[in-house]
């Protein structure tokens, strides 16, 4: 899943770690984030667009994994995606699903971008 979000890149860092990731990293202005859930793990990787404000792409990857074989776009990344959000508005802060559900149908910003995927 596609998010955009109303925060900086440090400020979804610290929001990552407080919500489980355990290896989050920024490199060149790009963060990347993993998490493990069941055979394989959640994966974030993040830029910011503008000023205090985020692109994120969320998905699942299975332990291997190519492109779109072993990836998973909607189901399992939704509920870390509603939770991202759902702190963020805890703490007064703005962010909104912006689709990107399948891999023909993210905004591929992520590759635009110059984002490792």
């Amino acid at each position: 899943m596609d998010l955009e979000l109303e925060v900086s890149i440090k400020e979804l860092a610290d929001l990552l770690k407080d919500i489980g990731f355990d290896k989050v990293k920024i490199r060149n202005d790009i963060l990347e984030a993993k998490k493990k859930k069941g055979w394989g793990r959640i994966h974030v990787l993040a830029k910011e667009i503008t000023s205090g404000k985020v692109y994120a792409d969320v998905h699942w990857d299975a332990l291997i994994h190519f492109l779109m074989i072993g990836v998973d776009y909607e189901r399992r990344p939704k509920e870390i995606c509603e939770l991202i959000i759902k702190t963020l508005a805890k703490r007064n802060k703005k962010g909104r699903i912006i689709g990107g559900t399948s891999w023909f149908s993210r905004k591929n910003k992520a590759i635009i971008t110059g984002l490792k995927i």
